[in-house]
């Protein structure tokens, strides 16, 4: 049986599957493992043998990713080539929980362009 993500239940068993409410909305399941394992992940590490252009995409009044700018910009000084750094308002979703017009008035139509640009 499932448990909801409250605090209590990240400690349990790996194979053990957590109901976590999203902000915007609904919910997702997560195996324990998911958050086993989360300590032990590098995404500096990971994005410094990624050999592609690089996008970073933060916001100053993010919670869950701590802290910023600065997490954002480490991120980008452990590759070479395009790389790039894009600074939005809001919080970890985006604002999603409250509005999807940031979603679809910057960060949609300005990440589409940089595609276009990078890739």
């Amino acid at each position: 049986m499932a448990k909801t993500g409250n605090l209590a239940d990240l400690a349990t068993g790996k194979d053990e599957a957590i109901i976590a409410d999203l902000s915007w909305g609904g919910q997702t399941t997560l195996n324990g493992g998911f958050f086993h394992e989360l300590p032990l992940m590098s995404a500096a590490g990971a994005i410094a043998s990624y050999p592609g252009p690089l996008r970073v995409i933060m916001g100053p009044k993010e919670t869950i990713v701590t802290p910023q700018p600065i997490s954002g910009n480490q991120l980008l000084q452990y590759r070479e080539g395009t790389k790039d750094l894009m600074v939005l308002e809001p919080d970890h979703d985006f604002g999603a929980g409250t509005s999807t017009g940031l979603a679809e008035k910057e960060l949609a139509p300005e990440t589409v362009e940089w595609f276009r640009n990078s890739l």
